[in-house]
């Protein structure tokens, strides 16, 4: 095929029942430029991967597939397939997920075209309840495209990262210039490639907006599947919980790196500060608890005397989990 103007990224791992409808959603995308699917594939062991070589052998000029041997975990896989991209631009999908429409991609790649200073262009989510098969709009569209070419840099990237932004972007949701986050992840790979680091978008996102505004469309394009166990969530209290104070960890190591301050991140911060320390208080975790207080004290910030009084009762044995 020609290359592509957009490269779609579908990361997948154990995903035998729903990686073909995210695959199909994007291949029925009606388009006016050439686009390429990378398919990275994480050592899956339920034949999610012989599904998708299915798919590799009826769009071989399309459809890539990278079949791993080893796991290598979601953000390393996702970044191998930013790296193997060859688009102007890039989307994503995530294995258990799925596009809505068959203009969507048409439709954030105009809204590029028309505003070349914007660093990505997003549209918006609706939960999927699988066992309802139904969609939820997880905010309703109001009609009218948004686009203020003078807001992007710190300030923006603040109210990302402090979930401030409204609408809220979804990577999954959106197109992005692949330029732009090659120049920072050029400058320090090792900030997005952190083992430590849950989540790519967090990174994603927080570089591309200190670059460029987003142009923000008013419709639905993405269907995101709830469910029980997932990358990121899961009924079992102490994952989840870890699973949240990485990202916690990961959004303020994020927000030192683009200097922006801690009040910038209020009033989200401090709330969360609360919520984690009192979801390992239920959860009986010490470890967990200090290991927020840790990466509170490098940011400056110190626990809430309430949180402080959990942490401390988490040291009696009485209130710790078995």
């Amino acid at each position: 095929m020609d290359k592509p103007l957009v490269s779609v990224i579908i990361c997948c791992y154990n995903q035998r029942e729903t990686v073909a409808r995210a695959i199909d959603s994007v291949l029925m995308q009606r388009c006016d430029f050439p686009f390429e699917i990378i398919i990275g594939d994480d050592a899956s062991t339920d034949g999610t991967a012989d599904i998708c070589r299915g798919y590799r052998e009826r769009c071989p000029g399309q459809v890539k597939l990278v079949d791993r041997p080893e796991n290598l975990g979601l953000v390393p896989n996702y970044f191998d397939g930013v790296r193997r991209a060859r688009g102007t631009y890039i989307a994503d999908c995530a294995g258990d997920d799925f596009w809505l429409g068959e203009e969507r991609l048409q439709h954030l790649v105009d809204a590029l075209r028309r505003h070349p200073s914007a660093a990505m262009a997003c549209g918006l989510h609706a939960d999927y309840d699988p066992e309802k098969d139904t969609l939820t709009p997880a905010a309703p569209p109001d009609g009218t495209p948004c686009f203020d070419e003078k807001d992007f840099g710190r300030a923006l990237a603040a109210r990302f990262l402090s979930r401030q932004l409204r609408p809220d972007i979804v990577l999954s949701a959106a197109l992005y210039r692949k330029d732009l986050l090659d120049r920072y992840f050029t400058e320090g790979p090792e900030r997005f490639l952190d083992g430590r680091y849950p989540a790519e978008d967090i990174s994603v996102t927080a570089a591309l907006l200190m670059q460029g505004p987003v142009c923000f469309l008013p419709e639905i394009n993405l269907a995101y599947r709830l469910q029980a166990e997932s990358v990121n969530h899961s009924a079992d209290p102490l994952k989840y919980l870890r699973f949240c104070r990485r990202t916690f960890v990961q959004t303020l190591e994020w927000a030192e790196y683009l200097n922006i301050e801690a009040e910038d991140l209020q009033p989200w911060l401090s709330e969360k500060i609360r919520w984690y320390v009192d979801l390992a208080f239920r959860s009986g975790s010490l470890e967990e608890a200090e290991r927020l207080r840790r990466a509170c004290r490098r940011y400056g910030r110190r626990l809430p005397w309430g949180s402080a009084l959990k942490c401390f009762l988490l040291h009696l044995p009485f209130f710790r989990a078995a």
